[in-house]
C-alpha cells in the first residue's frame, strides 16, 4: 500500500521519538491497519531537520492554545473560534451523523462565507434559491442538495447525539445515552431531560465513564446548547423511532469486539449484535464478553487469549442469537444508528 500519511499521536511521542521535519523515517501498520512512525533514521539528517515547534496560540482565532493536564492534545481555549464552529458544521452533516450528501467541506465554506449557516440549526433553512448564489452551482444540484437535507429531517438520536459533537461522545456511547433518554421524545423534552440528568447519574450509565460524564453534564447545562436544541426544534429536526428495533434480548449486557475478515461487511454484524441488545467495543479488555473473529484476526485475537475472553467464530455466533447464517449476497443492509 501507499502511505502519504502516519499518526505520531501526540506531542509526548514526536518528543519521544524526536521526529523533526525533513526526517526519515521507518512505519509500521499499527494493528494491522493504521500507518504508525516507528523510529527516526538519524544516520540520513543532513542537519537541515527542524524541530517542531507547538503553537502557543490559535492560528485561526489567536485564542490562547492549553493543553490539560493528563490530556494528549492541545486546544484552542476559545468556544467561538471560526475553526472550532466549522468543524462543528462538517461533522454535523458527517456520515456517522446526520448523513447529509452534498454538505461536504467546500460547500460548507461557501456557506459560511455567504453568512447563509452559523450553527447546524440554520441547514434546514437552507432553500434552493440559497445554493444557486454558490459556486457550481445549478437547478439539478441545488434541488439533490435541498432534497437530502429534506431527508435528514427526520433522524435517530444516537445519530443525532453523534452529530452534536459533544467531547469524548462518540457513536457507540451515542447509542448508550440514547438508549439511557429515549427515543420516543422531542429536541426540547430531550433537552430538558437530559439537563436534569446529574454527574452522578451520567457517570452510572454502563458504558458512560466519568470523562464522557462530565462532557455530558457541561453540554446540557450550558444555555446556549439548549438554545440550539430549540432552534433545531422549530428548523423541523424530529427524532424518530429507530429503523431496525430490538429483535431480541440475548445479547442484553453483553460487549462484543469484532476483528478479522467476516462473511460480510463489520456494520452488519454491529448492526445484528445490537438488534439482539448487545454492545459493540472497538478496542479488547477486561470488560469484553466475546470475540467475534474471521480470518486474520490479527493482534485483537491474541489480546482477548491473554485475558480469556471466549472467541466466536461465526457460526458459533449465529447459533448464540437463533439465527441461520446468511451467505454474503442474503445479509441485508446494516442500518447505522
Amino acid at each position: 500500500s501507499t502511505v502519504s500519511r502516519a499518526t505520531l499521536h501526540n506531542q509526548d511521542e514526536i518528543e519521544r521519538k524526536d521526529v523533526r521535519i525533513g526526517d526519515t523515517v521507518i512505519i509500521q501498520k499499527a494493528g494491522d491497519i493504521i500507518p504508525e512512525v516507528v523510529e527516526v533514521m538519524t544516520d540520513l539528517r543532513t542537519g537541515d531537520e527542524q524541530k517542531f515547534i507547538f503553537p502557543k496560540v490559535c492560528p485561526v482565532c489567536e485564542g490562547m492554545v492549553e493543553r490539560p493536564e493528563g490530556e494528549a492534545v492541545a486546544r484552542c481555549t476559545n468556544p467561538r473560534c471560526f475553526a472550532i464552529e466549522r468543524e462543528r458544521l462538517i461533522h454535523f452533516v458527517s456520515k456517522g451523523a446526520l448523513n447529509i450528501d452534498g454538505l461536504g467541506e467546500k460547500i460548507i465554506d461557501q456557506l459560511l462565507e455567504a453568512e447563509l449557516v452559523a450553527d447546524p440549526a440554520d441547514f434546514f433553512t437552507l432553500t434552493k434559491d440559497d445554493f444557486l448564489l454558490l459556486e457550481l452551482f445549478k437547478e439539478k444540484r441545488a434541488h439533490k442538495v435541498v432534497e437530502a437535507i429534506a431527508a435528514a429531517r427526520t433522524t435517530t438520536l444516537p445519530r443525532f447525539l453523534f452529530g452534536l459533537g459533544i467531547r469524548h461522545v462518540g457513536e457507540q456511547s451515542s447509542e448508550l445515552i440514547a438508549q439511557y433518554l429515549g427515543e420516543e421524545q422531542t429536541l426540547i423534552q430531550i433537552g430538558e431531560k437530559a439537563r436534569a440528568v446529574t454527574l452522578e447519574e451520567w457517570a452510572d450509565i454502563d458504558g458512560i465513564g466519568e470523562i464522557v460524564a462530565q462532557s455530558l453534564y457541561d453540554w446540557f447545562n450550558h444555555d446556549d446548547h439548549q438554545h440550539l436544541l430549540e432552534k433545531l426544534q422549530k428548523n423541523g429536526l424530529i427524532i424518530g423511532a429507530p429503523q431496525n428495533g430490538r429483535i431480541s434480548q440475548r445479547l442484553d449486557g453483553k460487549t462484543f469486539v469484532i476483528t478479522g475478515t467476516l462473511s460480510t461487511s463489520r456494520d452488519y454484524f454491529k448492526d445484528l449484535i445490537k438488534r439482539h441488545g448487545g454492545h459493540v467495543s472497538g478496542s479488547v479488555s477486561a470488560k469484553t464478553n466475546y470475540l467475534l473473529a474471521g480470518e486474520n484476526a490479527g493482534s485483537k485475537r491474541e489480546k482477548a487469549t491473554e485475558l480469556g475472553v471466549p472467541i466466536l467464530e461465526e457460526n458459533a455466533f449465529y447459533e448464540m442469537i437463533g439465527e441461520e447464517k446468511r451467505e454474503p449476497e442474503e445479509a441485508p443492509q446494516a442500518t447505522l444508528f
